[in-house]
């Protein structure tokens, strides 16, 4: 029986997010960002869709707001990203 979809968004370890982003096109520029700051990016509509998260390494806790962000950043439904 499938898991139902959260209502909201969770709190998600680094490379889980960096996992279920990377489904949907966004990539991680390592040779960007600075310092703990990690860039992700994506096009859309043909124009390049940047986000930072903070990462000191990757089993790093990421907040439910820091999450929502970036999924709404890059314009993927809740339904979509927990599926």
């Amino acid at each position: 029986m499938p898991q139902p979809t959260p209502d909201r968004d969770k709190v998600l370890k680094y490379r889980e997010l960096k996992t279920k982003l990377a489904r949907f096109g966004v990539t991680e520029n390592s040779s960007r960002g600075k310092g703990s700051h990690r860039m992700f990016i994506k096009m859309l509509e043909g124009r390049p869709v940047i986000d930072f998260v903070t990462c000191h390494n990757e089993g790093d806790v990421v907040s439910r707001k820091v999450v929502q962000h970036v999924r709404e950043k890059f314009q993927i439904s809740i339904q979509d990203f927990y599926r």
